[in-house]
C-alpha cells in the first residue's frame, strides 16, 4: 500500500468486519463505511476502494452460509446411513462366510474319521 500506511491482516479485519450475518447472506458488508473507515485509518480513496473491493471478493466467496452449512450436514447424514447400511452387509456376509467355513471343516472331519474308523476296522 502507498503512502507510507502498514496495516496487519487482523488490523484490516477489524476495521472492514462492520456487518452482520444473515442465513442466505454471508456476511452484510458495508462497503462505503469500510472505505471511510480505511480513509481515516491513512489510506488514499482510491487504495480504500481497491482495498475493500478485494476483501469483498474474498470473503463472499469463501465463506458458506447456514445454508450451505444444512445442506453438508443433510449429505454427512445420508452418507452416515449408507455407510452403516454396507457395514452391516459385510459384517453379515462375513459371519456367512466363516460359517461355510466352520461347516466344511467339521465336514472333512468327520470325513476323515470316518476314513480312520473305516481303516481300523479292517
Amino acid at each position: 500500500m502507498g503512502g507510507g500506511v502498514s496495516v496487519s491482516g487482523r488490523e484490516l479485519y477489524g476495521v472492514l468486519a462492520t456487518g452482520a450475518t444473515h442465513q442466505e447472506q454471508p456476511m452484510a458488508f458495508d462497503t462505503h463505511a469500510s472505505v471511510k473507515k480505511l480513509q481515516e485509518a491513512g489510506f488514499t480513496p482510491q487504495q480504500a476502494e481497491a482495498q475493500v473491493e478485494m476483501v469483498l471478493a474474498l470473503v463472499e466467496g469463501n465463506l458458506a452460509t447456514k445454508h450451505d452449512i444444512e445442506l453438508l450436514r443433510q449429505d454427512t447424514k445420508e452418507m452416515e446411513t449408507r455407510l452403516n447400511h454396507k457395514i452391516e452387509l459385510a459384517r453379515r456376509d462375513t459371519v456367512i462366510w466363516l460359517g461355510g467355513i466352520v461347516v466344511a471343516g467339521f465336514a472333512v472331519m468327520a470325513a476323515m474319521i470316518g476314513v480312520v474308523i473305516a481303516f481300523v476296522a479292517l
